[in-house]
């Protein structure tokens, strides 16, 4: 379990990446007031909100050299490092730096502050998994649900490690069922490390419903890490079928990665034919990373099928960090038709995270068409992160002019913005295959974490719409982190320049970033827009961020609306934002949109998503509804 939480730190750091730029709408939808009892509206406590984008350690707070690693991990702007950092800063962590480091991490808006939550918990047990575990298993600590059962999971082992009677008597008690399987899961794991045998015995005896389908393959799996020989002698103790197909295969592919000749001689061995050929693909998918060629000789016993076409795809893989061209070679020899393409194209797929570089070279084998585009796409997206001048070459010289060219120069461009944004943009312009509105997206994203910069390069530009677009993207920028600044640069002649789509678009952005921190702000400017396009969107993006966070202030400035699109716009979204919470406010919001096709789209919507959870209520308030048509009734009414 201890490689397991290692691991586990390394796929929440690698899927928190981005602490940059990151969604700023809070996670909470409030209740819906009815328009017809606006006046004694019923609202859930909206969460508490910061004016600012990223959480910051308390200055009241002693920092630690720990946790100002911490606070200088999450800030790191390339995304790798940052993976890197946050690992060994919350590694770490002392006993004392605990609670400051969760409060931090609570602080933050975005769920990728919040994915720090379970690598700081993991941490927190391994000096007190009691503690730990009690704070995991509380009820809002602001987490997805993998991310509960990883710091769960890690508490518990740790506490089985000191105290495994404890451990299981606290794991059992639980009341949620998934809550349960993942201390479950850790209790074993943690019981591993002393008395494999013991373990075992007392994952036996619990009910399926309580250990979960997958907690014997977890279970072998870290035991055939230190003991597989005894591990694969107990697994025959499992009845056949699936769970014991499914584990011998685990058992296989771990002991492959200390000794895969004798883990593929253990896997010949097994008399069950779906067993045998899983436990065979296991270890050639851990054996190719060392010794591809011998992988690939042992992947001949197996038969035709997914489970072959898999294996030589790990052996691609692996073959191609060293040697594109004899990996190419070998999906010809062994692969023929659509497998070979699937084939490929998976290998990219793994390859790409490894050595971008020899993805790319590896997509120019899959023959042409989605699988092809798709792979050469995903191999210069990450090659561009990292070596964007490379990427850029190598499609240059790989790439014809065309459609092709031009998507994989914009799929390079879009990774080039992360490391240098003006690079990236100064290129653009002088290869010319970017649209203004592209142009005016990239500096945009510029414009998030340095607005200046992003704004003066716009500026300085020719006159025309890539200029024009420019500018506007490097505004809307600074509205998530300084709306009010964006708000004075909108002027009615930049307005005038950009084209419908632009106009909203900005209008949008601003008028969203206005309203997080001061909505009634955002409606004054929104009203005072002259063009009727922004004037709309800006009331849509207003309506959506007051809904969150006040729905009751949000419904009596509806109300003020006259009646037009300006009015159907801002309805149409608040009636969105409230929906969740109170579908049935919601529908009857939406039946005050003026415009029948604009009011039937969205009570159309609202009412489909209310059926998936409460169709008989849908159904009866369709009937129901004077704002409907007998024919939008039919059309509309849950099936």
């Amino acid at each position: 379990m201890r490689t397991q939480i290692i691991t586990g730190l390394a796929c929440i750091a690698c899927l928190g990446i981005g602490w940059g730029i990151g969604n700023l709408s809070t996670q909470n939808t409030p209740t819906a007031v009815d328009p017809h009892q606006s006046s004694s509206p019923t609202t859930n406590t909206p969460l508490s909100s910061a004016s600012s984008e990223a959480a910051t350690l308390d200055p009241a707070t002693k920092t630690s050299r720990a946790l100002s690693a911490l606070l200088a991990a999450t800030r790191q702007g390339n995304y790798m490092f940052q993976f890197r950092e946050v690992v060994l800063a919350v590694s770490q962590l002392e006993p004392g730096d605990i609670k400051a480091a969760l409060e931090f991490a609570k602080r933050s808006k975005r769920d990728d502050g919040r994915m720090l939550i379970p690598m700081i918990i993991s941490q927190w047990a391994k000096t007190d998994p009691q503690a730990a575990a009690a704070y995991a298993l509380a009820d809002k600590i602001g987490i997805q649900r993998w991310q509960r059962e990883f710091a769960l999971g890690s508490s518990a082992n740790e506490w089985a490690r000191r105290d495994p009677d404890a451990a299981k008597a606290w794991a059992l008690a639980i009341e949620s069922t998934q809550d349960m399987r993942a201390a479950v899961a850790g209790v074993a794991a943690g019981m591993l490390a002393k008395d494999p045998q013991a373990a075992f015995a007392w994952l036996q005896s619990l009910p399926v419903e309580t250990r979960g389908m997958d907690g014997f393959s977890q279970f072998f799996r870290e035991w055939s890490g230190t003991d597989p020989i005894a591990a694969s002698r107990a697994v025959l103790a499992l009845p056949s079928g699936e769970v014991r197909s499914r584990t011998m295969s685990e058992i296989a592919g771990r002991w492959a990665e200390t000794d895969a000749v004798s883990a593929l001689q253990w896997a010949r061995t097994i008399g069950e034919a779906g067993g045998r050929n899983r436990a065979i693909s296991a270890v050639i998918t851990n054996w190719a990373k060392t010794e591809p060629m011998l992988a690939a000789d042992a992947a001949k016993d197996l038969p035709a099928g997914t489970v072959r076409n898999d294996a030589i795809a790990s052996i691609v893989t692996a073959l191609a960090e060293k040697d594109v061209s004899a990996a190419i070679a070998l999906a010809e020899s062994s692969l023929t038709g659509a497998a070979r393409t699937a084939s490929l194209r998976q290998a990219v797929g793994r390859l790409a995270w490894q050595n971008p570089s020899a993805a790319a070279a590896l997509s120019m084998s899959i023959p042409e068409g989605k699988d092809h585009d798709e792979a050469f796409s995903e191999s210069i997206r990450r090659w561009a992160s990292e070596s964007p001048a490379d990427a850029v070459a190598f499609i240059e010289k790989s790439l014809p002019p065309g459609k092709a060219h031009d998507t994989a120069i914009g799929d390079a461009v879009n990774s080039w913005i992360n490391i240098d944004p003006k690079a990236a943009l100064d290129f653009t312009l002088k290869n010319g295959t970017s649209k203004p509105e592209d142009i005016g997206g990239h500096v945009g994203r510029w414009a998030i974490n340095d607005p200046t910069s992003a704004l003066t390069w716009a500026k300085a530009l020719s006159d025309g719409p890539a200029k024009d677009s420019a500018i506007a993207g490097a505004i809307g920028g600074l509205a998530f982190t300084d709306p009010e600044r964006s708000k004075a640069l909108v002027t009615p002649e930049l307005l005038r320049k950009l084209p419908e789509e632009g106009r909203k678009g900005l209008a949008n952005t601003v008028a969203g970033g206005l309203a997080k921190t001061d909505p009634k702000n955002a409606a004054d400017w929104a009203s005072g827009l002259a063009d009727s396009h922004a004037r709309t969107s800006a009331y849509k993006a207003t309506a959506r961020a007051w809904a969150d966070t006040d729905p009751v202030a949000a419904a009596g400035w509806l109300e003020k609306i006259p009646p037009g699109a300006d009015r159907d716009g801002a309805t149409e979204n608040y009636a969105f934002a409230v929906q969740r919470a109170d579908p049935e406010g919601a529908a009857a919001w939406a039946s005050t949109i003026g415009s029948p096709k604009d009011r039937e789209r969205t009570i159309g919507q609202l009412v489909s998503q209310w059926a998936a959870t409460d169709k008989k209520a849908a159904t009866a308030w369709v009937q129901a509804s004077s704002a409907l048509s007998a024919e939008a009734k039919e059309r509309i009414t849950p099936k």
